[in-house]
């Protein structure tokens, strides 16, 4: 009966491709859920196949749960049987299904079953197995690179990935060949569609590959947590043809298992795990404990049979000549038989000995001859070897990129603070002296130090025309009323008027509702009227201009005054004492006017008004616009 090839999960097993090919055994006691996960189930299920086919095959996928696994060796050490191998496979779900499918045709074939489970690891070597994912950030089982992960979380990106027999990754665009590496031989195409469609395996993957047949299949489950999504298309290539695969299989050399005896290829035994003994020592056999007859040659006698009694074969063994046995004396008791118990000692285990090493060859008399030549330093040792670190994970990438991410985002921030505050410093520049006024201050006052604080404020928004220095204000008074906390500028002063030679200082008091209310300020030019009553019938009221540009050094504060008592409305009168520097004669005509004119006026003459006025000008009565 043929070696019986069982799996642990229905999703291994591929339909036989002919009638000859026997099914497999799967074993219900390793699927997951309630079925599964029992010892016993597993201890009844692997000894009835080994009752009925002699030896089995339990190919199971390397990254199944490590339960699964332990419940298997458990179950083959309950058993102790040697006929049960557990073939762990290292590919993908699908292609672990097609490498199945290829054990239980070479089942039916002459191989022992130490040839067929050996020929495993052959078949995995020529076996394709890859997916179309939509993404690789959680893809461990394949080295992906960061910017291949950093990719992956655009939208619409697409990898055609190859997992064995060598890692390759390319990610897709358009309808192109995915350009992996294609096999050298004919192949049969099995392809699993998943969240993705399969044109792009069915099509241009085909026809790049040169395949002969493409079979669909229904996607493993355990396909979307091999390969970190659930969006894949999954496709294995293998040799479809059964006497190709006999051939290759039957072209490797086998060697005898020095443990349990099965034929093998490899380098290990798939039964008992036992590995190949080096070349120079597996042609090696134990030499007989007495001494060569004489007149033979050592090392021509036949060799006996070597024993399956131990992992390694025994090295050969110095010859011993043997000794008599000792004599009894007074009180020694005779040991019995070997084989027979001891009555009178406790029965020990008997101990396995080492076998000893083969004497060193005995040297021949030493010749002598000329010296040998000196030789140089002993060579250095060799550099270990450097050991490539494994590649990173997906949690690892993804820590990686963030931390790169993070990196980036904070030497950015790092930058634009750089640059706003050399902005600013560019802009700002060095910081000068300037001067703030501490309280408010009435205007045309004279100025005086205590009444502002120096403050520091940056070059360039300080305006030109700032004070800087205090003593600019020396003889200054303030040309309007100056809030507190406002900068003292050199336009919010002016030069306290003064008389000139041959110029007096009189004051007299202006009606502030009549005069120029506010306008008038110390420094300013005005023409004073004055406007006089007939003193008869037979003379006319007018209005005459007794002062020609009269120059204002001062302007005194809102006074109340009290009416006179001839006059009839008898209200007080708000007037502003100005004083003004004239000439003599200008200063008698200003006295004459305050003192004898009805009322006296002031008008504010324009900048730049330097034309003095004509003669008829300087007199005005209503007769004249009749």
């Amino acid at each position: 009966m043929p070696t019986a090839v069982a799996v642990t999960s229905p999703e291994l097993v591929l339909p036989s491709p002919d009638r000859h090919t026997p099914p497999a055994a799967i074993l219900q006691s390793a699927e997951p859920g309630e079925r599964g996960g029992s010892l016993d189930r597993t201890l009844a299920e692997i000894h009835t196949l080994v009752e009925q086919h002699g030896h089995v095959l339990v190919v199971h996928p390397a990254a199944a749960p490590p339960a699964l696994v332990h419940r298997l060796h458990a179950a083959r050490a309950a058993l102790e049987t040697d006929r049960l191998a557990l073939v762990g496979v290292d590919l993908p779900p699908l292609g672990t299904a097609l490498l199945a499918l290829q054990l239980r045709q070479l089942s039916i074939c002459d191989f022992s079953p130490g040839v067929l489970a050996s020929a495993a690891r052959l078949l995995a070597h020529y076996l394709h197995a890859g997916a179309v994912l939509g993404s690789v950030a959680r893809l461990d089982q394949v080295p992906v690179g960061l910017k291949a992960h950093a990719k992956s979380w655009l939208p619409g990106s697409q990898f055609a990935v190859l997992a064995r027999p060598e890692p390759q990754l390319v990610r897709l665009s358009g309808d192109q060949d995915p350009g992996l590496k294609a096999p050298g031989f004919p192949t049969r195409l099995v392809v699993a569609e998943g969240g993705l469609p399969a044109e792009r395996v069915t099509g241009a993957l085909a026809r790049a590959w040169h395949v002969r047949e493409v079979t669909p299949t229904k996607l493993p489950a355990a396909s979307a947590d091999w390969w970190g999504t659930s969006k894949l298309t999954e496709f294995a290539a293998a040799i479809p043809d059964i006497s190709v695969l006999y051939q290759l299989v039957s072209s490797v050399r086998r060697e005898e298992c020095h443990w349990c005896g099965l034929q093998l290829i490899g380098d290990r035994c798939a039964f008992c795990a036992a590995p190949l003994p080096p070349p120079g020592e597996r042609g090696r056999r134990a030499l007989p404990a007495t001494r060569p007859a004489p007149g033979r040659l050592r090392g021509r006698e036949p060799a006996p049979a070597l024993a399956r009694t131990a992992p390694a074969a025994a090295r050969p063994g110095p010859a011993r000549r043997p000794r008599p046995p000792p004599r009894p004396g007074p009180g020694h008791r005779r040991r019995p038989a070997r084989g027979t118990p001891d009555p009178g000692r406790t029965h020990r285990r008997p101990r396995h000995r080492r076998p000893r090493p083969a004497p060193r060859p005995a040297r021949g008399p030493r010749r002598l001859g000329p010296a040998p030549p000196v030789r140089g330093p002993p060579p250095a040792p060799a550099a270990a070897p450097i050991k490539e670190s494994p590649p990173m994970n997906a949690r690892q990438r993804r820590g990686v990129l963030l931390l790169l991410l993070s990196v980036l985002c904070a030497v950015g921030a790092f930058a634009g603070v750089l640059s706003v505050v050399r902005d600013v410093n560019a802009k700002v520049g060095p910081e000068v002296p300037a001067y703030r006024l501490k309280t408010d201050v009435a205007p045309y006052k004279e100025l005086s130090a205590d009444q502002f604080e120096k403050v520091s404020m940056p070059e360039r928004w300080r305006s030109e025309n700032a004070v800087t220095d205090l003593r600019q204000i020396r003889g200054k008074i303030a040309v309007t009323t100056l809030r507190q906390g406002s900068l003292l500028q050199t336009d919010m002063i002016v030069a306290r008027p003064e008389v000139r030679p041959g110029e007096q200082e009189i004051a007299i008091m202006i009606d502030a509702a009549t005069g120029v209310a506010g306008k008038i300020t110390p420094g300013s030019d005005v023409n004073i009227y004055a406007t006089f009553k007939a003193e008869n019938d037979g003379e006319k009221d007018q209005s005459r201009i007794i002062v020609e540009n009269a120059r204002v050094i001062d302007v005194g504060k809102l006074t109340a005054l009290e009416p006179d008592q001839d006059d009839r409305r008898r209200q007080p009168v708000d007037a502003v004492p100005i004083t003004f520097a004239l000439s003599a004669a200008d200063a008698q005509r200003v006295a004459y006017a305050e003192s004898f004119a009805a009322h006296v006026r002031l008008a504010l003459v324009g900048p730049g008004s330097d034309e003095g006025l004509r003669r008829g000008d300087r007199t005005y009565t209503l007769d004249e616009d009749k």
